[in-house]
C-alpha cells in the first residue's frame, strides 16, 4: 500500500513524504493541476513525475506520469482513478 503523509508549506507548494519515494517529495498545485516529482525508492532509482489533474466532479483524478532512469524516459502512464463512495462537499479541512 502506498503511503502518502503531505504537509502544506503554502498556497501552492507542499512536501511529502512517499513509502515508494527515496527522499522528500515536492508537490505544487495550480487551480485543478498538483504536479509532484520525486526519486523512486528502487534498486536502478529512477525519477517519476506526475501531473494530476482533478476533474469537475470533484471526485475523479486524471493522472499523467513519466519514469525517467538517467534522465531517459522509459515509461509513461495515463490513468483516471476514481474516489468510489465519495462526495466532496462531505470533506472536513484538518485543523491546523
Amino acid at each position: 500500500m502506498r503511503t502518502w503523509v503531505m504537509r502544506r508549506l503554502d498556497f501552492h507548494h507542499y512536501k511529502a513524504t512517499l513509502t515508494d519515494a527515496s527522499g522528500a517529495v515536492e508537490g505544487e498545485t495550480y487551480g485543478n493541476l498538483f504536479h509532484v516529482l520525486y526519486a523512486m525508492k528502487t534498486p536502478f532509482g529512477g525519477q517519476m513525475e506526475q501531473w494530476l489533474y482533478l476533474q469537475p466532479d470533484g471526485r475523479t483524478v486524471m493522472n499523467e506520469a513519466t519514469v525517467r532512469l538517467f534522465g531517459v524516459v522509459v515509461a509513461h502512464l495515463s490513468e483516471r482513478i476514481t474516489h468510489e463512495g465519495f462526495h466532496p462537499t462531505s470533506v472536513t479541512p484538518a485543523a491546523k
